[in-house]
């Protein structure tokens, strides 16, 4: 039974899901089970399109439904499914075609790669795998850095690094069978390399790392749960309030609690939604690349929480949700839990300029071209 008969048959229309979530509401009487009945049956109209589209997949509806039903995954299967039909323009995601060898994080590498190669760090065989991902590699290299070192010096030489991509966004555009591929290659890479620990600091790779992994001893283990456990404290900022925007991947709060025990000298306030209730920053389901404005609408209602708490900054362990939250501003400050770790700033209007360049004068059309002819990628 594919998800979308699953989401039929388990969703009996008591519309709990919709008390958090604006875009479900927007279906008046229509349920989850609706949605998926009428992609079944090849009946999308514009709201149910328009709702599949601008999903965050944030999961909170998978977290307040009383019966179970995998919403979040009905959402992505019939992402999939509009796709095969030709209902849903893949081309409008290329930039984020992360098993193709040109895409919008290897043509930063190739236009701007920052002295990130962490001398020693970039190694075929190590015990130890450090796994950043890719916005906090491009945005917050310093950060990187700061936290491979750290790593080695706990572990020694037998610490590694890897800048590949976890393969969240094929996922979450849909594309399921070269998601499930995608995550096959890289964990293939990863027991070649022979680690027995790989380490974390996103945690959607977080999340992800843990659903694809194999049948095999790697244990996967968040950086900051490492940073937790070794006594590590944030320094207290002249007690200011500080509150925690936790990510909609890390529902169960194991990233999160380790962020908070980190912060534990700070004056620390909760947002209205937190935890397992947490609401999505903006940058969840790569809507950015459908409807921008929604983003900011998302990003928005969330600072307008973190300042309702009394918090002056808001702290993030996701490169993405930091980079989201700051570009709309407000009274409350955001920062990466890593920049205050390090005393280290992120300028997230020069990545934004950096990005933007990629896709300007003469430079613009090479790098159009090498997406237009972009090549499977395999692991080496």
């Amino acid at each position: 039974m594919n998800v979308l008969q699953a989401t039929i048959e388990e969703c009996l229309n008591c519309h709990q899901c919709k008390t958090a979530c604006r875009r479900l509401r927007s279906f008046e009487k229509r349920s989850p089970g609706d949605v998926a009945q009428a992609v079944l049956n090849g009946q999308v109209d514009d709201k149910v399109m328009d709702f599949i589209m601008k999903c965050s997949l944030c999961s909170l509806c998978n977290e307040l439904c009383p019966y179970g039903v995998d919403i979040r995954g009905m959402v992505t299967y019939a992402r999939n499914s509009l796709m095969d039909e030709g209902m849903i323009d893949q081309e409008c995601y290329r930039h984020l075609w992360v098993d193709r060898d040109w895409n919008l994080f290897s043509l930063f590498r190739a236009n701007y790669w920052l002295d990130i190669t962490y001398q020693g760090l970039v190694k075929k065989n190590c015990e130890v795998l450090f796994f950043p991902g890719c916005m906090l590699v491009h945005e917050g290299p310093d950060l990187v850095r700061h936290a491979a070192e750290w790593l080695r010096k706990r572990h020694g030489d037998g610490v590694g690094i890897s800048f590949q991509c976890c393969g969240a966004p094929l996922e979450q555009m849909g594309q399921m069978e070269r998601a499930k591929t995608f995550g096959a290659g890289l964990w293939e890479y990863i027991l070649q390399t022979g680690a027995s620990t790989l380490i974390t600091s996103c945690p959607t790779c977080h999340a992800r790392m843990m659903a694809t992994r194999p049948d095999c001893n790697v244990q996967i283990l968040s950086l900051f749960q490492l940073m937790a456990r070794s006594g590590l404290r944030v320094p207290l900022p002249d007690s200011e309030k500080i509150t925690v925007h936790d990510s909609c991947s890390d529902r169960e709060g194991v990233i999160g609690g380790a962020v908070r025990e980190l912060l534990q000298d700070c004056n620390l306030v909760e947002m209205e939604h937190h935890g397992k209730e947490t609401i999505c920053c903006g940058s969840g389901g790569l809507v950015s690349a459908i409807d921008p404005d929604l983003c900011t609408e998302r990003a928005l209602r969330r600072l307008k929480e973190a300042e309702a708490a009394g918090a002056e900054t808001c702290v993030t362990y996701c490169m993405s949700c930091s980079h989201r939250l700051a570009a709309r501003g407000g009274t409350s400050s955001v920062r990466h839990i890593l920049e205050l770790i390090f005393d280290k700033m992120v300028e997230h209007e020069e990545f934004d300029r950096m990005v933007h360049g990629l896709f300007q004068g003469e430079r613009g059309e090479e790098n159009f071209l090498r997406l237009q002819n972009s090549q499977r990628l395999f692991f080496m």
